[in-house]
This record gives C-alpha cells, sequence and structure tokens, in this order.
C-alpha cells in the first residue's frame, strides 16, 4: 500500500514535470539584466563578473589590500580565496579538436580553444572558476529540496541533449536558469541570513568547529530550517570612517570607496527560513541574526559569498594538519536528512559537424595554430 508520503512526492513529482520541465527546458529564465555575466571553460567553469561581482573579485586578488592582515592570517590559518599558490600551467590557453577532417566543411581540423583551470580555492588564477563550481553545486542541492531528485536529473540530461556539439558555457547557462526557475513556482523561496558571534569570540583551529556548530544553533533558533554555511573571517571596512562596508554595497555611507580587510569573524547562511526572535535571542546569547531577505539569484548569491569567504591553512607543524571545509550544510539541507542530490554532471565537448568527441591537442597545438585576438566562445577550423 502507498504511504501518505510516497503519494505526496508523486504528486509534488507530477506538478513539476506537466508544468515545469519544458519551461525550464526550452525557454531562458527572463532577468533583468540582459547582459552575459558569465563564462564557463570545457575543463572547468571560468566565469567573467560584471558590476560588484567583477569589483569584489579583483579586490579580493589585489595583494596590498590584504597586506595589513597578513600577520593575523598567518597566525589563525584564516586567509581569503586566491592567496596561494598556482600551478605551471593555470591560465594557459588550450585546444581541444576533431580531427575528422573528411565530416568537416572545407576539410578542416576543428579546434575550441579554452583556459585551463585548477579549480582549487587558493590558486591566484583559478580560485574563481573555484567559486562557480562550488556556487553551482550548491545552487542544485538547493533546488533539489524545492522539488526532487528527478526533475533536477530529468533537467540535466535534457539540456545535455539539448546542446550536444555546443560549447560547455551554453549548457551551463541553462542550467543555471533552469534550476533557478524551480524557486520561482515554489513555496519555498531562499534567503539569506548573516549569523555573528559575540565581538570576543576566538576563531582559532580548536574553537571553530564548536562555534560553527553554535551558529547552526542560532540560526535554527531563530527561524532558518536548513541550508549551506559560509564563513567569512574578515570584513570589508571603510579606510576613512572605519565602518563596515554592508554586503552588497559598492560604497560606504559616508561616500568612500577606500576599503581594507579588517577582523570581523561571522556566518553566513543561505537556504530556507522565517526569522523570529532575533531580538531576544541576541539579548540571551549575544549572538546576532540579520536578515537580507529572499535572494533574486541563488547562484550569484553564492559567488558573492564564496568570493571572500575564509580559507584554512593550518599554522601549526605540530601533528595532523587540520582543515576546514568552506561550505558546510546543517538542518533540513545537511548530508544526513537531505541524502539524495545530483552530482554535477561533467559536459563533454562534441563536434558540432561530424559529431565526434574532441579531444586534447597536443602541447605544440596551440604554438602552431595560435587562437585569434578575441576568441571567445568561438570555434575554428584549421588547416
Amino acid at each position: 500500500m502507498e504511504s501518505p508520503l510516497s503519494r505526496s512526492r508523486s504528486r509534488r513529482r507530477s506538478r513539476s514535470m506537466l508544468s515545469g520541465h519544458k519551461k525550464i527546458i526550452y525557454q531562458p529564465r527572463a532577468t533583468e539584466d540582459k547582459t552575459p555575466k558569465y563564462t564557463l571553460e570545457p575543463d572547468g567553469v571560468t566565469y567573467q563578473f560584471n558590476g560588484s561581482q567583477l569589483k569584489l573579485f579583483d579586490f579580493v586578488k589585489d595583494q596590498k589590500y590584504f597586506d595589513s592582515m597578513l600577520p593575523y592570517a598567518k597566525s589563525t590559518g584564516w586567509f581569503l580565496p586566491g592567496h596561494g599558490s598556482q600551478k605551471s600551467d593555470c591560465g594557459q590557453i588550450k585546444a581541444k579538436v576533431c580531427n575528422h577532417v573528411e565530416l568537416h566543411p572545407e576539410h578542416k581540423t576543428l579546434v575550441r580553444y579554452y583556459k585551463r583551470s585548477c579549480l582549487e580555492k587558493s590558486c591566484p588564477v583559478c580560485f574563481e572558476g573555484w567559486s562557480s563550481s562550488e556556487s553551482m553545486r550548491g545552487l542544485l542541492r538547493l533546488a533539489s529540496f524545492v522539488v526532487s531528485f528527478g526533475d533536477v536529473r530529468h533537467l540535466q540530461n535534457k539540456l545535455i541533449e539539448k546542446f550536444h556539439g555546443k560549447r560547455s558555457k551554453d549548457y551551463y547557462e541553462a542550467l543555471v536558469d533552469g534550476l533557478e526557475s524551480f524557486f520561482d513556482d515554489s513555496k519555498y523561496k531562499p534567503v539569506h541570513w548573516v549569523v555573528s558571534p559575540p565581538v570576543d569570540s576566538v576563531f582559532t583551529k580548536k574553537s571553530f568547529s564548536f562555534l560553527r556548530k553554535i551558529a547552526y544553533k542560532m540560526a535554527k533558533k531563530t527561524g532558518f530550517r536548513g541550508g549551506a554555511v559560509i564563513f567569512h573571517p574578515y570584513r570589508l571596512k571603510c579606510s576613512v570612517c572605519g565602518h563596515a562596508i554592508p554586503d552588497y554595497k559598492k560604497t560606504c555611507e559616508c561616500g568612500c570607496v577606500e576599503f581594507e580587510w579588517m577582523n570581523g569573524p561571522h556566518f553566513h547562511v543561505l537556504g530556507f527560513g522565517w526569522m523570529h526572535d532575533s531580538g531576544n535571542n541576541y539579548q540571551e546569547t549575544g549572538w546576532i541574526v540579520r536578515n537580507f531577505g529572499v535572494r533574486k539569484s541563488v547562484y550569484y548569491t553564492f559567488q558573492y559569498l564564496l568570493s571572500h569567504a575564509g580559507v584554512f591553512v593550518d599554522p601549526s607543524r605540530e601533528g595532523k594538519p587540520v582543515s576546514f571545509h568552506t561550505t558546510t550544510w546543517f538542518g533540513s539541507l545537511s548530508y544526513n536528512q537531505l541524502k539524495h542530490v545530483p552530482q554535477l554532471m561533467s559536459f563533454k565537448d562534441y563536434c558540432p559537424h561530424c559529431g565526434a568527441m574532441l579531444v586534447f591537442g597536443d602541447e605544440d597545438f596551440v604554438k602552431r595554430f595560435p587562437p585569434p585576438e578575441g576568441w571567445g566562445d568561438m570555434d575554428f577550423l584549421v588547416n
């Protein structure tokens, strides 16, 4: 006999399949800004940001802004993304090719150029790619909470089929739009909160895990059902008046646009909830919980938060090095509660002319056939 829970899930899947899939797959999600905000490369996800996100990534990468915090970072182990070392080929232009020239126009070799990315959070060249890849995984998990595993997998499979032979950029753009569309028709709306500990809290490698559990507790106590938690060890503060720069803002309230990183540990939570009793909670515990409201885009919120998240490098040389995940999940979206979430499926590159899978060009291929200026998202045919 089918249980009430099974019948509820079946009805939810049926409604989603009848009302959502065609809209999601075959129509791009309407956005206020039609300007492309990102590009994705075949062997990794590398984004080009505009607006405030571009400004923030440049700010994070600029070492001069972080120099004043280096002594503190080295003593505590808390750094920002992009402040480690890079591999020898990070950012280099590579090529994927198809040599079935007999099936191509003018019997030429098809070439698809891309930039190599290691997708490491500490890499100064590739950390933006790490951020975008993690953002996609976070979006997949939140979308899987509001619909079913099957709905998300169906969307991925249909888009992979639709964009066969095209660049991965097109596939990932459509996947972001499709996953974000699941929230439009759902009663669950993703929200962004900030949970800040008392100012005298000390975030050492021994105390961090305990304090993060307290942050989970504070979020739940004030109405957060579950979601992602991202730790920020620093805040942007105005170089003139010293006030913290509000999240998503480009200027200080005094009008200054010169910032610096200052010690200010806090936790960002992104998921589902309805805030209550935050004032009483502060009076009882000293923890501040603030609500930034419903997100227009889960994906870009993840990107923003990960761009300046805490990256821990154990400063102690004694014993086994300790590490912490940049993003953790709690409540209804924890790993023991939401167990079935589709993995981020890799998008394989196929030739648009013959359908064969593209292969990596040899080490000297790019030297023999350098990409033209402004090669962007185009494919090329070469002799």
